[in-house]
């Protein structure tokens, strides 16, 4: 962890001005009093400073930490992550500063949900949560410029009269926030889904049964209508494939729901498939046992 102690915190403004500070000014304090640190001349701006995204963030409840080999952030919709700086602020006693998401990055989806103002005397990196609101994936790299940043002086400090913040600061890594920090709005949804395919899977449990009765049902009235042509034969052979289809379709329809709600996930994805052909072969099967059985019909009337 980085030794804060190092960073100077200057009590009296040598300058004398008031107000926003513009580019040269806050090149000055960065420059005397590493105000920014590491300083990156490319990122001032007219009267702010762009921040950099930092190694240390969390997505979902779960830490991360990017690395020139694993540099990306990726927040889902509707996700929360929680970033950090890659800077480190060190805010003399007679200057504030604002922070807020570049507009850019507001137009990605990105919702910011910080603190508005730093405190003067604060020193050490940031760390702040962001939403994704929109339906699309947002990835955001590592050093990229995320934050805009713009500074304010106060009045002048008084030593004894000035509450002071208390430096180092009581929060200096992501450890001392909430970074298992979860979205309502995405562990809510998969609840719903969750529940919504428990409702699919039992009614398609229930249709299967209602399917393999039906089949049965045509196979018993065919034996019957063959029997009552009072002719010796042996019954053909789509009788006996029939029987068999209808003990299947009971026996899926009855122990799917259970494998699928103890999750076994092989299985799970095999009773997909299975249950894919299976619909493919018992539907033509009813369809033909429904035209035989019509034309047998048909005979015995004539």
């Amino acid at each position: 962890m980085e030794d804060l102690s190092r960073y100077p915190c200057p009590e009296e403004d040598d300058l004398g001005t008031s107000g926003v500070l513009t580019s040269d000014e806050i090149k000055y304090y960065a420059d005397k009093y590493k105000m920014i640190y590491p300083f990156d001349p490319n990122s001032l701006k007219p009267a702010g400073y762009e921040l950099h995204l930092g190694k240390d963030c969390a997505i979902g409840g779960k830490r991360k930490k990017l690395s020139d080999s694993n540099p990306e952030l990726e927040i889902p919709p509707f996700e929360v992550a929680i970033i950090s700086t890659k800077e480190i602020i060190n805010l003399p006693r007679f200057i504030i500063a604002r922070w807020n998401l570049r507009v850019r990055k507001v137009y990605e989806g990105l919702l910011w949900t910080g603190g508005p103002q730093v405190d003067p005397g604060w020193v050490g990196p940031l760390f702040c949560p962001i939403y994704n609101l929109s339906s699309e994936p947002v990835k955001l790299t590592l050093d990229e410029r995320i934050v805009l940043m713009d500074f304010v002086k106060t009045t002048p400090f008084k030593k004894g009269k000035t509450k002071e913040y208390h430096r180092p600061p009581r929060r200096q890594k992501l450890d001392d926030y909430n970074w298992r920090l979860k979205s309502a709005l995405v562990t809510e949804a998969k609840d719903r889904m969750d529940e919504v395919e428990k409702k699919a899977n039992r009614v398609e449990g229930m249709i299967g049964i209602m399917i393999s009765a039906i089949a049965i049902l045509f196979a018993v009235v065919s034996i019957f209508v063959t029997s009552g042509q009072q002719i010796k034969v042996t019954l053909p052979l789509w009788v006996y494939i029939s029987v068999v289809f209808s003990v299947l379709a009971i026996a899926f329809a009855l122990f799917r729901p259970v494998k699928l709600r103890v999750k076994w996930i092989d299985i799970e994805v095999k009773d997909k498939t299975f249950w894919m052909w299976f619909k493919y072969l018992i539907i033509p099967y009813i369809i033909i046992s429904l035209i035989v059985i019509i034309i047998l019909g048909v005979k015995l009337l004539w």
